[in-house]
Parts: structure tokens; sequence; C-alpha cells
């Protein structure tokens, strides 16, 4: 079970940065593609540490390295397959202490533009609860992270084979809270190199 951090705040969940993909479009992890003086991944900690929540961790593929000076002592799992894409990470956090949280923030890697506020805004909504899942918008739009509570632990764990966190949203829908936010990072996947360039002519960092 990952290490505690942050146990003074004001928030009883976990989020879990979603970094086992093995970026096969990107050509390269995209956990450590620069990005704002840093990199995906340690831009993201950063913002997730301003929580203080009771636990955070990374989960990697079992083949990828992730620097000291990237995670910053935050406490790494593995995903033994990553081809089961996000779902097998956030199966392999609840495996791993996550499950006895309220709730779980599942971050994914390739959305490195989140702002701190939104973070902040979707782990108030959890707190306060009132649905099975917090996903914020963007002017309509629906985007990442998502917050999944205890009420979808369950079903995140018994994913039929082939499906993914999609399948648990699907089933969760009627008790979804959409949480508007002004940001469109929530929107911004960075799956490809053109995407990764148009980021970075965006928000040079």
């Amino acid at each position: 079970m990952p290490e505690l951090h942050g146990t003074r705040g004001p928030f009883q969940g976990g989020a879990l940065v979603l970094a086992a993909g093995l970026s096969v479009r990107m050509g390269r992890p995209k956990a450590l593609l620069p990005f704002q003086g840093g990199t995906f991944l340690s831009v993201i900690l950063e913002r997730l540490r301003g929580l203080e929540l009771p636990l955070l961790a990374v989960v990697r593929g079992p083949d990828l390295i992730l620097p000291e000076d990237v995670l910053g002592g935050v406490p790494v799992l593995v995903n033994p397959e990553p081809e089961t894409g996000p779902i097998g990470s956030i199966q392999a956090g609840l495996a791993a202490g996550f499950g006895d949280l309220p709730w779980l923030l599942a971050v994914p890697v390739d959305h490195p533009a989140v702002l701190p506020q939104t973070f902040r805004t979707l782990a108030g909504a959890a707190q306060a609860g009132g649905a099975h899942l917090f996903v914020p918008s963007f002017r309509g739009r629906r985007g990442h992270p998502v917050v999944f509570t205890q009420a979808c632990y369950e079903d995140l764990l018994r994913v039929p084979r082939g499906e993914g966190a999609r399948w648990v949203v699907g089933r969760h829908r009627h008790l979804r809270m959409e949480i508007p936010v002004e940001d469109p990072g929530i929107l911004r996947n960075v799956d490809t190199p053109e995407e990764y360039r148009r980021l970075l002519g965006e928000d040079p960092g």
C-alpha cells in the first residue's frame, strides 16, 4: 500500500495518476514529455500535491522507469497489463489501498494542462457527495479527470474483458454529476506528436 501523503488536508479521497499507457502513437512515454519546466507527470503531481490528499500515487507499466526527480517521493504502483488501458491501472490502485477511501480521482497523464483549480473543484464536489461519479465539463463538453466514488468500486473491479472505465461510467450514468469548469485542459488529450506540438504552441511553458 502506498505510504500516506498530505493527511492534514480537507479531503478524504485519493488521486491516482494513470501513466501505464504504451504511448504507441506518441512514440515515447507521455509521462516524461517536457512541459511547463517539468514533465507531464511532474506538473500533474505538483498540482495534485496542493490538495493534501490522504493517498496520492502513480501507476506505470512494467517497463517504464520513472526518475525520482519526476516523482518527487510519490509512490509508484505497477499495472502488469498496460494493454488493458486505464481500467487496469485503476484496479491496481483499488487493490493497493485506494479502495478504502470514499472516492478516487483518476487522472490520465496525457491530460497535463488541467488546472489546479479544476482538481480542487472536483475534490470539493466529491467531498460534498450526491452522486456516484463526478465529471468536469467545459462549455458543455465532458472531459477528464473523473472522480469515482465507492459506489463504483465493485463495478471497476469487475469490468468485463475488453471493456474499460467507460463501461462503469455507463452503468452509473444516471447518478453522474457534471461539474462545469473554466478549463479547456480537461479536453486536451495529448496522444500524438502533432497534439503535443499544438499543446506547446498554445502553452510553451
